[in-house]
């Protein structure tokens, strides 16, 4: 099975394929896909936190700096799922994109996607934090998505 990967703000898509990940990487992120607050699953990232949602249907998580949510991601792979957890992305983007700092930079229009199961990803935290977190948080993202989807 591939899932589709999509960055709301850059358009960028690319497929994700499930033997990308170590099913031991999976077996230690089991319990971040439980509603609540969870603290990061790495000791080297203490300041990192992850907060997941409570759904019916499809999973939605933010994965924060401190305070601070740098993304929020939305997984699917039901037409259920899709229905639940996109119009909140949806709008979450376009308020984030609409207002302070990033009413100044050229985002894309969000396009749900309509093949199952994706991961879609709105960058919502401060341009000047992200960069730092760029390096391993599309795989966190994708790790996360496919714990979900095996749950």
């Amino acid at each position: 099975m591939k899932l589709l990967h999509y960055t709301l703000n850059t358009g960028h898509k690319r497929y994700a394929y499930r033997d990308e990940i170590l099913d031991s990487v999976l077996d230690v992120s089991r319990y971040i896909i439980k509603p609540g607050d969870h603290k990061f699953p790495l000791d080297v990232l203490p300041d990192y936190l992850v907060a997941t949602g409570d759904r019916l249907e499809g999973f939605a998580f933010t994965v924060f700096y401190k305070t601070e949510p740098l993304v929020t991601c939305a997984v699917a792979d039901t037409p259920e799922g899709a229905e639940s957890v996109w119009p909140d992305l949806e709008e979450l983007y376009n308020t984030v994109t609409d207002s302070g700092i990033h009413a100044k930079m050229d985002w894309k229009t969000a396009k749900q996607p309509n093949k199952l199961p994706w991961l879609s990803v709105a960058v919502v935290g401060s341009p000047r934090l992200v960069p730092a977190a760029a390096e391993w948080l599309g795989d966190f993202e994708r790790c996360l998505a496919w714990t979900w989807l095996e749950r």
